[in-house]
């Protein structure tokens, strides 16, 4: 615990990200090396803004059932997505709600240009440089004017008032990771990011964590003793990086699609290759039923 004091537990859940102090820990204890970091060549600006704020074209879409709205036009190598999210209190209904949003842009083609932009980028408005993520509220002004002069030469006036409306942005260079394993003798779970980094694209990153813990309650709820308890977190932890797979395999491919080529990418890595595991097309199969598009 922060204040060197220690406490014991039944159970551990590690939500603290992938560069979190419980996997740190778990994986160094383990004498393994760390799930390495594959970044990508573009980076996600994202923010969140009360859907009061919002204009009135994306929050009448949202507010009538549509639960993602998708700007990928073909050819374009730009990829937007927004979506509707609960409140700060986790309130569900207008007009406590908030509007989040991500877009997708590629850096430069040339190694050493995109190392200079990935130093600006990520040196926030006091100096300070982040590895990956600068958190919203931090971004420079002079990258927030070019942000807002981007938005309206690139994107449709509806999503670019979006943008320029959400009050400093962040931003976080797009990444895929996996940990060695999602849960330890039955004591530690890791959940989240601290399990698996997919993009995130199409916000993997909230469907994943529901389904996670979802997952979990139905282990534990299950379990009639201790003994039962280890070998269905055993089970648990084996759907869910499968599952992660599935998710880093999904990433890639829609960032191959939407920030690279027009065609679905036919093979993956092999560290993140899903077995017959078909590369998802601009139908969006793979996206749950009760999931509307526009």
């Amino acid at each position: 615990i922060n204040n060197k004091s220690q406490a014991i537990f039944d159970l551990i859940i590690g939500a603290d990200g992938e560069t979190g102090v419980i996997r740190r820990t778990l994986e160094e204890e383990k004498r393994q090396k760390p799930g390495a970091f594959q970044f990508e060549n573009y980076v996600g600006y994202h923010g969140t803004i009360p859907e009061t704020l919002a204009p009135k074209k994306v929050s009448m879409l949202l507010r009538n059932g549509t639960d993602l709205l998708c700007y990928a036009p073909a050819k374009s190598r730009t990829n937007a997505n927004v979506m509707m999210m609960p409140g700060i209190r986790g309130e569900r209904h207008y007009p406590f709600r908030r509007i989040a949003w991500t877009w997708y842009r590629n850096l430069s083609s040339s190694l050493e240009e995109r190392t200079e932009e990935i130093n600006q980028l990520f040196q926030d408005k006091r100096g300070r440089r982040h590895k990956f993520e600068l958190p919203q509220g931090l971004m420079k002004p002079e990258n927030l004017k070019k942000l807002h002069n981007r938005a309206r030469d690139e994107l449709p006036e509806w999503l670019s008032s979006l943008i320029k409306a959400t009050w400093s942005p962040g931003i976080f260079r797009v990444r895929y990771d996996m940990a060695l394993e999602a849960e330890f003798d039955g004591q530690v779970l890791l959940v989240g990011d601290a399990l698996s980094k997919a993009g995130p694209h199409y916000f993997f990153g909230p469907f994943k964590a529901v389904e996670q813990v979802d997952e979990l309650e139905r282990a534990v709820r299950l379990s009639s003793n201790r003994t039962h308890l280890i070998e269905n977190l055993r089970i648990w932890s084996i759907k869910v990086r499968r599952l992660g797979y599935v998710d880093l395999a999904q990433g890639q491919s829609l960032g191959h699609l939407h920030q690279e080529h027009d065609e679905p990418r036919t093979g993956y890595d092999q560290e993140w290759s899903v077995p017959q595991l078909s590369a998802p097309g601009r139908d969006y199969g793979w996206l749950p039923e009760n999931h509307r598009m526009i």
